[in-house]
């Protein structure tokens, strides 16, 4: 990237540094970087090597769920290394590592003691890009629920939720929309929402034998219709789209919840997932003032 020079006084010169550089390495104003000569280069970086943010507890149950919320609660955290100290089956440390935790591995410590250590640092620069490929996951999720026993539904849930930990882990580090944060946590959690309400439909669907119906089927149509918007939305910014999706969550989810509990489990799980596409909208709104208000100041 270029930098333009500026004069500073009568011998000196100054550039500005790339703001997500500063958020990456949490830089305030003040804060010292070392300048070091590499032949015809500039190398700027950090002044002195900061510690890792670490901690330590105990996994209290072998429990996946519980083992799973725990480590993915410290990495979202911000915590570059995470010691656990856990007597059950360690190949649940592993998994949870290999399938959620980005840029992440496992390093025994002796008996029944686990270091979680950051041992590579992920592109950060690709954080739209993420989020637009969640978009993609959601679709593709929507458009294989008829499909109830297709395994790739859990897979692709397995990698929305590996996704929303990554940026949440990012926000909580400062390296983007850190005014958007609180909006832009709570969008990617209905993400994940809805890709978890898909994959609890599918086991519901295997479990009793259910197939999608005609009405059914068009319910579909019409909610994947609302993951549009939301996607547009994203996308290009249009707040006028928001009165679709709110007719679209009057029309669908209050209509057809009057008569849902007289349906079977694919309605019930069709308009849960509805309703999380329809709340997506008011973070993704916050998110989207944040940025606009970003890009003025530029």
């Amino acid at each position: 990237m270029n930098r333009k020079l500026i004069k500073q006084g009568t011998s000196g010169y100054t550039i500005t540094l790339p703001v997500d550089w500063i958020r990456r390495h949490e830089l305030e104003p003040g804060a010292d970087v070392e300048v070091t000569f590499q032949q015809d280069d500039l190398l700027v970086s950090p002044a002195g090597k900061k510690e890792p943010q670490a901690i330590a507890f105990t996994l209290p149950s072998a429990d996946d769920t519980v083992i799973r919320t725990m480590l993915v609660n410290a990495y979202r955290a911000g915590f570059d290394k995470i010691i656990v100290t856990f007597d059950g089956d360690k190949n649940l440390i592993h998994r949870v590592v290999e399938h959620y935790l980005i840029g992440f591995d496992v390093f025994e410590l002796g008996k029944d003691q686990y270091s979680l250590e950051q041992v590579s640092v992920p592109d950060y620069n690709n954080f739209d890009g993420i989020i637009r490929r969640q978009f993609t996951f959601l679709e593709a999720l929507l458009r294989l629920i008829p499909n109830h026993d297709d395994p790739s539904i859990h897979e692709y849930v397995v990698k929305v939720m590996r996704y929303e930990n990554f940026l949440k882990r990012c926000i909580t580090k400062n390296i983007f929309f850190h005014r958007a944060g609180p909006f832009l946590w709570h969008f990617l959690t209905l993400q994940t929402q809805i890709a978890r309400e898909c994959h609890h439909l599918q086991a519901a669907m295997n479990k009793d034998k259910l197939a999608f119906d005609t009405p059914t089927k068009k319910l579909l149509e019409e909610i994947t219709s609302m993951l549009d918007i939301i996607k547009s939305l994203y996308l290009g910014g249009d707040f006028s789209l928001l009165s679709s999706l709110h007719d679209k969550e009057k029309r669908i989810v209050r209509r057809e919840s009057i008569v849902a509990l007289k349906k079977n489990y694919i309605t019930h799980y069709l308009l849960r997932i509805a309703k999380d596409i329809y709340l997506a909208g008011s973070p993704l709104t916050g998110v989207l003032h944040v940025q606009a208000m970003e890009n003025k100041e530029k």
